[in-house]
């Protein structure tokens, strides 16, 4: 697993941390772990459920669709790996607009297999 020992989960700010959080649990298939929904019901209140659909919907889709599998780690592991910071970034990107940089890093996610 290609973890980052240099950069940890809190390093990123507490919205990527739920985001990794819900991105780990819905990779695994513990979407429905109570303690998941109810910190997300905790920290977002009325937008909790959109947002952790939100990330379950991309853990899906960079699941079925993707050309290579997406490393993460483990849940309440506190540090992270090259694709989960390539995912807070896409994911940052997007919240702010920047199309372009959201776009890249859905390309490297999606990628096939390098040769």
């Amino acid at each position: 697993m290609a973890i980052r020992t240099n950069i940890k989960v809190g390093d990123l700010g507490p919205g990527a941390g739920y985001a990794l959080w819900g991105f780990r649990a819905s990779a695994i298939g513990h979407v429905q772990c109570p303690t998941l929904i109810r910190g997300f019901d905790e920290a977002f209140g009325d937008h909790s459920r959109p947002a952790l659909g939100g990330i379950q919907l991309l853990a899906r889709e960079l699941g079925m669709s993707g050309g290579r599998r997406i490393t993460i780690a483990c849940l309440g592991c506190g540090f992270v790996t090259a694709d989960e910071i390539s995912i807070v970034a896409m994911l940052s990107a997007a919240q702010r607009g920047d199309v372009d940089l959201c776009d890249a890093h859905l390309t490297w996610l999606m990628c096939g297999k390098w040769q």
